[in-house]
Order: structure tokens, then C-alpha cells, then sequence
């Protein structure tokens, strides 16, 4: 009986090991989850975990929404700045008071480097600085 409910067991947990763990890369979150993700809202809620990353939570007039970002995000943002990420590419901008800082949503390194090559970014003339949004060309990036 005893070996009975140890063989259950073990076969139990076999199958959640084989069948539950999936193979989700980093390529796989990004591609599906991080890429296609639209924010558009003021920052409610500033998450910082150990392995660098992020979580940003933003409402607007739909409702809430969050997203992943790397460190960078934590030391940049505040509470109520509006955050605007562009759907498919690789545009954050943040935007406080008068001004709008744009900056890459994510920074591929080593292996994910260059498995997005069509995704696009900010111009570098504009990029990592914090401009005055009331520039008529800077006007046109921000909507």
C-alpha cells in the first residue's frame, strides 16, 4: 500500500515537472509579451525587483495596465510622470511637466542583440535627454 501511494506520487510529480515547465525563453517574453505591449498613461505604481527589472503600472481613462522595464526605468521615473510606450516597437517616452525624455524601451544584450532588427527606435539626436515638449517637431513624436 505504502509503495502503492509513492509510486501515485512520484508519477504525480513527474508529470508536473515534464508537462508544467514550459521552454519560454527571453526571446519568447519579449516577442510576445514586452514588443506588442501599449502604455499610454500616468504611472501609478513603481515595482523594483533584484534582477534589475521594473514594473511600471499606469491608469488612464481605460483603466490599468503594467509593463516590464529594465533598471533604468527605476531610476528615471516618479509617480504621476506619463509614460508612453509604443505598440511593436522599441519607443518609451516619459513625460513631466513641460518636458519629454525618449529613451529605448529595452536594451538587447548578448544572445537577444540582434534578434530584433526591424524594431524601431528613437533618433539618438533626441535620445537619453530631457527636452522641452513644447518644440514643434517634439510636439509630433509625442502624439
Amino acid at each position: 500500500m505504502k509503495n502503492l501511494f509513492f509510486g501515485k506520487t512520484l508519477m504525480f510529480l513527474m508529470t508536473i515537472l515534464i508537462f508544467g515547465c514550459g521552454n519560454t525563453t527571453m526571446y519568447d517574453v519579449f516577442k510576445n509579451e514586452n514588443i506588442p505591449l501599449e502604455l499610454n498613461g500616468k504611472i501609478i505604481d513603481i515595482d523594483h525587483y533584484k534582477g534589475r527589472n521594473t514594473i511600471l503600472t499606469v491608469r488612464n481613462n481605460t483603466g490599468k495596465n503594467s509593463g516590464a522595464f529594465d533598471k533604468r526605468f527605476y531610476e528615471l521615473v516618479r509617480l504621476w510622470d506619463s509614460l508612453k510606450k509604443k505598440p511593436y516597437s522599441n519607443k518609451c517616452l516619459i513625460i513631466r511637466n513641460d518636458s519629454v525624455f525618449f529613451l529605448d524601451c529595452y536594451v538587447f544584450e548578448g544572445i537577444l542583440k540582434d534578434s530584433f532588427p526591424n524594431l524601431s527606435k528613437w533618433d539618438e539626436k533626441i535620445k537619453g535627454k530631457w527636452i522641452s515638449k513644447n518644440n514643434a517637431e517634439i510636439k509630433k513624436l509625442i502624439e
